[in-house]
């Protein structure tokens, strides 16, 4: 090999300096030139030998990968889906079951390495996956972003929307579509009760240092945009000091939610609205019954009025002349009524004094 000017004129400063001239000066030039180009050789040979095994590095790191998308797709193909038909309904009243005696039914030998998620079209069917008190990490939702089915609905007997941007899994998950999708329309009732298992894990994983795995099953009816529920299932690896399994329902008290149209029937206000109609229909009979009376009595009145009125006798002028006869009851308005024989004529008074009443066909 050979040197620049600069290199060789460091080389004859130290030959200089050392006092070696002449033919041995040009010895330990050469010399110098030499060992230095062996020692460049043997920089190569390292450089060849560091990017070989690099490469070989590179391989490895390309079978572990694979391996690891190995080991990935059997943990997923492992998954046993939910039987949704056997899953308990909603009573109206408890907003969590527990299922399988709340045993999780979770296999410590199967641990992915990193979250898995097993989708379906635009919703997400299960999450797999281990955690810590490094990985657990809650996270907000993104501003402006609204998960499928989302709706604002607010009402006199809740405070604030009904529904809440819940994300279903404490983990961060580094795809933003991902975050998106395990981000689920809930109501207010829901987030409150998953947030109690996301602290029993919490506070586990804090205090011990250990992990848990957990695995989260978002069920959804068919053709619906809302989410019905989440099965959560949490097991402390290699141990049993945290398990839990249980159906946490979508729902929220005193509210009746359809989650395929997303229709709300809001019970209290409904019930409300019921009571009014009825007061206000008792009201209106009330008064309706009240008008009945009111005209019935003076209906009887009139009629009452009127019979007393009927029952009164034709009141005669006194000092009138009737007619009497001498035999008969009765007296009359002109002497030839009835063919009475020698009537004679006296007052009215006089006779309703001898106890003679009105002839018919006169009065």
């Amino acid at each position: 090999m050979r040197f620049n000017k600069t290199t060789i004129g460091f080389i004859l400063a130290i030959v200089a300096s050392t006092g070696i001239t002449g033919t041995a000066g040009r010895i330990g030039i050469e010399q110098v030139e030499q060992e230095l180009e062996q020692s460049q050789k043997e920089v190569l040979a390292l450089k060849e030998k560091n990017d070989e095994l690099s490469s070989e590095n590179d391989s490895l790191g390309e079978e572990l990968s694979e391996l690891n998308d190995q080991i990935e797709s059997f943990i997923l193909e492992s998954i046993q889906p939910i039987d949704e038909g056997q899953l308990p309904k909603f009573d109206g009243q408890n907003q969590i079951v527990q299922l399988n005696e709340n045993k999780p039914q979770l296999n410590d030998n199967l641990l992915p390495q990193e979250p898995l998620l097993k989708k379906e079209g635009k919703t997400i069917k299960t999450v797999l996956a281990k955690i810590d008190s490094l990985s657990f990490y809650r996270t907000s939702v993104t501003d402006g972003f609204e998960p499928l089915g989302w709706k604002n609905y607010s009402s006199d007997y809740i405070e604030g929307n009904l529904f809440e941007k819940t994300r279903i899994t404490p983990l961060n998950i580094n795809n933003y579509k991902d975050e998106e999708q395990l981000t689920i329309t809930s109501t207010q009732a829901f987030k409150k009760e998953i947030e109690k298992y996301e602290d029993q894990i919490e506070q586990y994983v804090s205090k011990t240092g250990k992990e848990v795995l957990l695995r989260i099953d978002p069920i959804y009816e068919k053709d619906a945009t809302l989410c019905s529920g989440v099965v959560f299932q949490a097991k402390s690896v290699d141990s049993n000091d945290l398990a839990f399994h249980v159906l946490v329902y979508n729902e929220q008290p005193n509210f009746k939610i359809n989650k395929k149209t997303g229709d709300i029937v809001d019970i209290k206000k409904e019930e409300a609205e019921k009571l009014e109609a009825e007061r206000k229909e008792a009201e209106k009979k009330a008064a309706e019954e009240k008008a009945a009376a009111e005209r019935s009595a003076q209906e009887a009145a009139a009629i009452q009025q009127q019979q007393q009125t009927n029952q009164q006798p034709v009141a005669e002028p006194i000092g009138s002349m009737v007619w009497i006869p001498n035999s008969g009851s009765k007296y009359h308005t002109h002497a030839g009524c009835s063919n009475m024989k020698n009537p004679r004529q006296v007052t009215l008074s006089e006779a309703q004094a001898l106890g003679f009443t009105p002839c018919k066909k006169c009065y």
